[in-house]
Protein backbone atom coordinates (compact mmCIF):
# COMPACT_ATOMS: atom_id res chain seq x y z
CA UNK A 1 0.00 0.00 0.00
CA UNK A 2 1.51 3.24 -1.14
CA UNK A 3 2.30 5.99 1.72
CA UNK A 4 0.82 9.10 0.44
CA UNK A 5 1.73 10.76 3.50
CA UNK A 6 5.60 10.22 3.23
CA UNK A 7 5.95 9.22 7.15
CA UNK A 8 4.33 12.20 8.18
CA UNK A 9 1.45 12.80 10.96
CA UNK A 10 -1.12 14.91 9.47
CA UNK A 11 -3.92 16.77 12.00
CA UNK A 12 -6.98 18.21 10.95
CA UNK A 13 -8.78 20.80 13.26
CA UNK A 14 -12.32 20.81 12.41
CA UNK A 15 -14.78 23.65 13.02
CA UNK A 16 -18.57 22.98 12.39
CA UNK A 17 -20.03 24.97 9.82
CA UNK A 18 -16.66 26.45 8.63
CA UNK A 19 -14.21 26.43 5.60
CA UNK A 20 -12.49 23.60 7.14
CA UNK A 21 -14.58 21.04 6.15
CA UNK A 22 -13.43 21.69 2.22
CA UNK A 23 -9.75 20.64 3.71
CA UNK A 24 -11.56 17.35 5.14
CA UNK A 25 -12.84 16.68 1.81
CA UNK A 26 -9.58 17.33 0.73
CA UNK A 27 -7.76 14.86 2.63
CA UNK A 28 -10.13 12.52 1.56
CA UNK A 29 -8.97 13.11 -2.33
CA UNK A 30 -5.62 12.94 -2.15
CA UNK A 31 -5.63 9.45 0.08
CA UNK A 32 -3.93 10.58 3.24
CA UNK A 33 -3.91 9.57 6.59
CA UNK A 34 -5.05 11.98 9.04
CA UNK A 35 -6.26 13.18 12.87
CA UNK A 36 -9.20 14.48 13.08
CA UNK A 37 -9.80 17.28 15.78
CA UNK A 38 -13.42 18.63 15.70
CA UNK A 39 -14.92 21.81 17.82
CA UNK A 40 -18.29 23.06 17.94
CA UNK A 41 -19.27 26.66 17.82
CA UNK A 42 -19.85 28.91 20.65
CA UNK A 43 -23.26 29.84 21.03
CA UNK A 44 -22.28 33.57 19.53
CA UNK A 45 -21.51 31.59 16.60
CA UNK A 46 -17.56 32.10 17.03
CA UNK A 47 -14.78 29.59 16.98
CA UNK A 48 -14.26 28.14 20.87
CA UNK A 49 -11.08 29.39 22.35
CA UNK A 50 -9.04 25.90 22.50
CA UNK A 51 -8.01 26.82 19.08
CA UNK A 52 -5.83 29.52 19.83
CA UNK A 53 -4.12 26.98 21.79
CA UNK A 54 -3.35 25.77 18.06
CA UNK A 55 -2.74 28.94 15.82
CA UNK A 56 -2.88 32.66 17.66
CA UNK A 57 -5.75 33.40 15.64
CA UNK A 58 -8.03 30.47 16.75
CA UNK A 59 -9.74 30.56 13.37
CA UNK A 60 -10.68 27.01 11.67
CA UNK A 61 -8.91 25.37 9.62
CA UNK A 62 -5.48 24.50 10.71
CA UNK A 63 -3.76 21.82 10.00
CA UNK A 64 -0.35 20.34 11.68
CA UNK A 65 2.21 18.67 9.75
CA UNK A 66 4.97 16.38 11.79
CA UNK A 67 7.20 15.63 9.51
CA UNK A 68 9.41 12.46 10.51
CA UNK A 69 12.42 13.70 12.37
CA UNK A 70 11.16 17.25 12.88
CA UNK A 71 11.11 18.95 16.48
CA UNK A 72 7.35 19.54 16.28
CA UNK A 73 4.55 19.90 14.01
CA UNK A 74 4.59 22.87 11.39
CA UNK A 75 1.25 24.76 11.83
CA UNK A 76 -1.15 25.67 8.79
CA UNK A 77 -4.01 28.34 8.85
CA UNK A 78 -5.87 29.97 5.76
CA UNK A 79 -7.59 27.43 3.17
CA UNK A 80 -6.12 28.54 0.56
CA UNK A 81 -2.18 28.42 1.73
CA UNK A 82 -2.94 24.80 3.05
CA UNK A 83 -4.93 23.23 0.25
CA UNK A 84 -1.69 24.45 -1.91
CA UNK A 85 0.72 23.52 0.73
CA UNK A 86 -1.04 19.91 0.67
CA UNK A 87 -1.01 19.56 -2.76
CA UNK A 88 2.35 20.84 -3.26
CA UNK A 89 3.63 17.85 -1.18
CA UNK A 90 0.88 15.20 -0.75
CA UNK A 91 -0.44 15.70 -4.21
CA UNK A 92 0.49 12.28 -5.83
CA UNK A 93 -2.50 10.73 -4.16
CA UNK A 94 -4.45 12.39 -6.70
CA UNK A 95 -2.56 14.11 -9.71
CA UNK A 96 -5.63 16.17 -11.31
CA UNK A 97 -6.04 18.00 -8.16
CA UNK A 98 -3.73 20.67 -10.09
CA UNK A 99 -4.31 20.68 -13.34
CA UNK A 100 -0.85 20.60 -15.91
CA UNK A 101 0.37 23.98 -16.14
CA UNK A 102 2.17 24.41 -19.56
CA UNK A 103 1.27 23.56 -23.15
CA UNK A 104 3.72 20.52 -24.36
CA UNK A 105 6.67 22.64 -25.73
CA UNK A 106 5.56 25.66 -24.72
CA UNK A 107 7.24 25.10 -20.66
CA UNK A 108 8.16 27.95 -18.83
CA UNK A 109 7.21 30.57 -21.36
CA UNK A 110 4.73 33.50 -20.71
CA UNK A 111 1.68 32.67 -22.04
CA UNK A 112 2.50 29.08 -22.27
CA UNK A 113 -0.29 27.79 -19.69
CA UNK A 114 -3.05 26.06 -20.28
CA UNK A 115 -6.40 27.22 -19.92
CA UNK A 116 -6.82 24.61 -17.03
CA UNK A 117 -4.05 25.46 -14.92
CA UNK A 118 -4.98 29.47 -15.59
CA UNK A 119 -8.11 28.65 -14.07
CA UNK A 120 -6.91 26.68 -11.43
CA UNK A 121 -4.86 29.41 -10.06
CA UNK A 122 -7.54 32.08 -10.50
CA UNK A 123 -10.13 30.30 -8.66
CA UNK A 124 -7.74 29.83 -5.98
CA UNK A 125 -7.54 33.31 -5.19
CA UNK A 126 -11.11 34.65 -6.31
CA UNK A 127 -12.83 32.29 -3.78
CA UNK A 128 -11.60 34.02 -0.75
CA UNK A 129 -10.68 37.35 -2.14
CA UNK A 130 -13.61 38.20 -4.14
CA UNK A 131 -16.72 36.05 -3.12
CA UNK A 132 -16.67 35.13 0.35
CA UNK A 133 -16.36 38.95 1.38
CA UNK A 134 -19.75 39.30 0.58
CA UNK A 135 -21.07 36.13 1.84
CA UNK A 136 -19.60 37.41 5.01
CA UNK A 137 -21.08 40.99 4.82
CA UNK A 138 -24.58 39.08 4.03
CA UNK A 139 -23.94 37.04 7.43
CA UNK A 140 -23.18 40.43 9.11
CA UNK A 141 -26.29 42.32 7.44
CA UNK A 142 -28.83 39.25 8.65
CA UNK A 143 -27.41 39.87 12.45
CA UNK A 144 -27.91 43.30 12.40
CA UNK A 145 -31.14 42.86 10.73
CA UNK A 146 -32.34 40.67 13.22
CA UNK A 147 -30.97 40.30 16.72
CA UNK A 148 -31.83 43.75 18.07
CA UNK A 149 -34.26 43.87 21.08
CA UNK A 150 -38.23 43.81 19.29
CA UNK A 151 -38.53 47.04 19.54
CA UNK A 152 -35.42 48.38 17.17
CA UNK A 153 -36.05 45.89 14.62
CA UNK A 154 -37.83 47.92 12.45
CA UNK A 155 -35.41 50.49 12.27
CA UNK A 156 -32.47 47.93 11.90
CA UNK A 157 -34.20 46.13 9.37
CA UNK A 158 -34.40 49.47 7.33
CA UNK A 159 -30.78 50.09 7.84
CA UNK A 160 -30.02 46.33 6.79
CA UNK A 161 -32.09 46.70 3.85
CA UNK A 162 -30.73 49.58 2.37
CA UNK A 163 -27.05 48.29 2.61
CA UNK A 164 -28.51 45.01 1.58
CA UNK A 165 -29.79 46.92 -2.12
CA UNK A 166 -27.42 49.08 -2.36
CA UNK A 167 -24.40 46.82 -1.89
CA UNK A 168 -24.46 43.34 -1.49
CA UNK A 169 -27.12 41.97 -3.66
CA UNK A 170 -25.96 43.38 -6.65
CA UNK A 171 -22.36 42.05 -5.93
CA UNK A 172 -23.67 39.01 -4.96
CA UNK A 173 -26.07 38.18 -8.62
CA UNK A 174 -22.77 39.95 -10.29
CA UNK A 175 -20.82 36.61 -8.82
CA UNK A 176 -23.35 34.30 -9.34
CA UNK A 177 -23.74 35.63 -12.89
CA UNK A 178 -19.98 35.46 -13.36
CA UNK A 179 -19.56 31.52 -11.94
CA UNK A 180 -22.58 30.39 -14.58
CA UNK A 181 -20.68 31.82 -16.80
CA UNK A 182 -17.38 30.49 -16.23
CA UNK A 183 -19.66 27.23 -16.08
CA UNK A 184 -20.63 27.70 -19.26
CA UNK A 185 -17.36 28.38 -20.96
CA UNK A 186 -15.24 25.65 -19.04
CA UNK A 187 -12.52 23.83 -21.25
CA UNK A 188 -14.18 20.48 -22.16
CA UNK A 189 -17.74 21.48 -21.47
CA UNK A 190 -17.16 21.00 -17.65
CA UNK A 191 -18.47 19.80 -15.60
CA UNK A 192 -16.41 21.40 -13.25
CA UNK A 193 -14.52 24.76 -13.17
CA UNK A 194 -11.63 23.85 -14.69
CA UNK A 195 -12.76 21.35 -17.55
CA UNK A 196 -13.68 17.44 -17.08
CA UNK A 197 -11.52 17.09 -13.92
CA UNK A 198 -12.43 18.09 -9.82
CA UNK A 199 -9.53 20.23 -9.36
CA UNK A 200 -8.45 21.86 -5.57
CA UNK A 201 -10.10 24.99 -7.14
CA UNK A 202 -13.86 23.38 -6.80
CA UNK A 203 -12.71 22.12 -3.55
CA UNK A 204 -11.95 25.34 -1.92
CA UNK A 205 -14.85 27.74 -3.94
CA UNK A 206 -17.31 24.15 -2.60
CA UNK A 207 -17.97 26.52 0.71
CA UNK A 208 -19.46 29.56 -0.69
CA UNK A 209 -21.17 27.67 -3.40
CA UNK A 210 -22.84 24.78 -1.27
CA UNK A 211 -23.73 28.09 0.68
CA UNK A 212 -25.31 29.70 -2.11
CA UNK A 213 -26.75 26.57 -2.75
CA UNK A 214 -28.47 26.06 0.08
CA UNK A 215 -29.55 30.29 0.39
CA UNK A 216 -29.73 31.83 -2.70
CA UNK A 217 -30.46 29.06 -5.08
CA UNK A 218 -33.50 27.37 -3.16
CA UNK A 219 -35.59 30.06 -4.68
CA UNK A 220 -37.02 28.19 -7.87
CA UNK A 221 -36.26 32.21 -9.84
CA UNK A 222 -32.21 31.86 -9.20
CA UNK A 223 -32.22 28.14 -10.45
CA UNK A 224 -34.08 29.27 -13.65
CA UNK A 225 -31.66 32.22 -13.35
CA UNK A 226 -28.15 30.25 -12.33
CA UNK A 227 -29.27 26.95 -13.67
CA UNK A 228 -25.62 25.26 -14.20
CA UNK A 229 -24.35 27.18 -10.76
CA UNK A 230 -27.31 25.10 -8.76
CA UNK A 231 -26.24 21.79 -10.77
CA UNK A 232 -22.42 22.20 -9.62
CA UNK A 233 -23.57 23.32 -6.31
CA UNK A 234 -25.31 19.78 -6.18
CA UNK A 235 -22.56 18.22 -8.16
CA UNK A 236 -20.05 18.63 -5.62
CA UNK A 237 -21.75 17.37 -2.80
CA UNK A 238 -21.89 13.71 -4.89
CA UNK A 239 -18.66 13.63 -5.34
CA UNK A 240 -17.32 10.55 -3.37
CA UNK A 241 -14.52 12.39 -1.31
CA UNK A 242 -17.27 14.65 -0.48
CA UNK A 243 -19.74 12.05 0.75
CA UNK A 244 -16.95 10.17 3.01
CA UNK A 245 -15.78 13.84 4.72
CA UNK A 246 -19.61 14.35 5.30
CA UNK A 247 -19.78 10.58 6.79
CA UNK A 248 -16.54 11.09 8.78
CA UNK A 249 -18.41 13.85 10.89
CA UNK A 250 -21.34 12.20 11.06
CA UNK A 251 -19.51 9.10 12.77
CA UNK A 252 -17.80 11.84 14.75
CA UNK A 253 -20.70 14.35 15.66
CA UNK A 254 -23.95 12.60 14.77
CA UNK A 255 -24.94 15.67 12.34
CA UNK A 256 -23.50 17.43 9.81
CA UNK A 257 -24.65 20.97 8.31
CA UNK A 258 -22.14 22.20 5.18
CA UNK A 259 -22.36 25.92 6.22
CA UNK A 260 -23.64 28.33 9.01
CA UNK A 261 -24.86 30.65 6.18
CA UNK A 262 -27.70 27.70 4.91
CA UNK A 263 -28.72 26.52 9.06
CA UNK A 264 -30.25 28.65 11.84
CA UNK A 265 -31.03 28.19 15.47
CA UNK A 266 -35.11 28.89 15.78
CA UNK A 267 -37.53 26.74 17.38
CA UNK A 268 -38.51 26.34 21.26
CA UNK A 269 -35.20 24.40 21.82
CA UNK A 270 -33.18 26.72 20.02
CA UNK A 271 -32.02 23.77 17.69
CA UNK A 272 -30.46 23.76 14.66
CA UNK A 273 -32.86 23.95 11.04
CA UNK A 274 -31.66 22.82 7.88
CA UNK A 275 -34.50 22.87 5.94
CA UNK A 276 -35.01 25.70 4.05
CA UNK A 277 -38.92 25.89 4.42
CA UNK A 278 -38.79 25.36 8.26
CA UNK A 279 -36.06 27.73 8.22
CA UNK A 280 -38.36 30.19 6.66
CA UNK A 281 -41.45 30.06 8.74
CA UNK A 282 -39.23 30.64 11.89
CA UNK A 283 -37.31 33.77 10.18
CA UNK A 284 -40.85 34.98 9.01
CA UNK A 285 -42.52 34.89 12.86
CA UNK A 286 -39.23 36.12 14.54
CA UNK A 287 -39.38 39.27 12.49
CA UNK A 288 -42.45 39.92 11.44
CA UNK A 289 -41.82 43.61 11.17
CA UNK A 290 -40.41 43.21 7.77
CA UNK A 291 -43.26 42.04 6.68
CA UNK A 292 -45.96 44.43 7.83
CA UNK A 293 -48.67 46.13 5.32
CA UNK A 294 -47.92 49.21 3.99
CA UNK A 295 -50.90 51.43 2.93
CA UNK A 296 -49.60 53.76 1.05
CA UNK A 297 -52.85 55.96 0.91
CA UNK A 298 -52.52 56.36 4.78
CA UNK A 299 -48.79 55.99 5.04
CA UNK A 300 -48.52 57.91 8.21
CA UNK A 301 -51.14 56.10 9.64
CA UNK A 302 -49.54 53.07 8.89
CA UNK A 303 -46.46 53.71 10.68
CA UNK A 304 -48.30 55.34 13.92
CA UNK A 305 -50.01 51.45 14.04
CA UNK A 306 -46.45 50.01 13.77
CA UNK A 307 -44.64 51.62 16.25
CA UNK A 308 -47.87 52.30 18.55
CA UNK A 309 -49.56 48.32 18.14
CA UNK A 310 -46.56 46.10 17.84
CA UNK A 311 -47.84 43.22 15.29
CA UNK A 312 -51.38 45.27 14.33
CA UNK A 313 -50.14 45.29 10.62
CA UNK A 314 -48.05 42.51 10.59
CA UNK A 315 -47.96 38.96 8.94
CA UNK A 316 -47.28 35.93 10.50
CA UNK A 317 -46.42 32.42 9.29
CA UNK A 318 -48.12 29.20 9.87
CA UNK A 319 -48.32 25.28 9.13
CA UNK A 320 -50.95 23.91 8.15
CA UNK A 321 -50.89 20.02 6.71
CA UNK A 322 -47.23 20.27 6.30
CA UNK A 323 -47.23 23.47 3.91
CA UNK A 324 -46.24 26.75 5.23
CA UNK A 325 -48.11 29.64 4.53
CA UNK A 326 -47.66 33.76 5.27
CA UNK A 327 -50.79 35.21 6.67
CA UNK A 328 -51.92 38.83 7.49
CA UNK A 329 -52.48 39.03 11.33
CA UNK A 330 -55.48 40.89 10.84
CA UNK A 331 -57.85 39.84 8.07
CA UNK A 332 -55.92 36.25 7.67
CA UNK A 333 -54.95 36.66 4.17
CA UNK A 334 -52.71 34.03 2.70
CA UNK A 335 -50.23 35.90 0.39
CA UNK A 336 -48.01 33.10 0.08
CA UNK A 337 -47.32 29.51 0.23
CA UNK A 338 -43.94 27.57 0.47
Amino acid sequence: MTDYNQGCKITLYWLEQSRSHRILWLLEELKLQYELKTFKRRSDKLAPAELKEVHALGKSPIVTVEAPGSDKPMVLAESGAIVEYLCDHFGKGNPTLVPERYVAGREGQVGGEREEWMRYRYFMHYTEGSLMPFLVMTLVNDTIRNSPPFFVRPITSIVASQVEAAFLTRNVEGNLAFLEEQLKTAPEGGPFLCGKDLTAADILISFPVIAAGGRVLQEKKNREKYPLLAGYAKKLQEVEGYKKAVAKIEAVEGTFSASIYTAIMAGPSKSLILDPALQKYYELNANRYKYWRWNSRHAWLSLIYMVAIPGALTWAAYKTDGKYELRGKRRGDTISEW
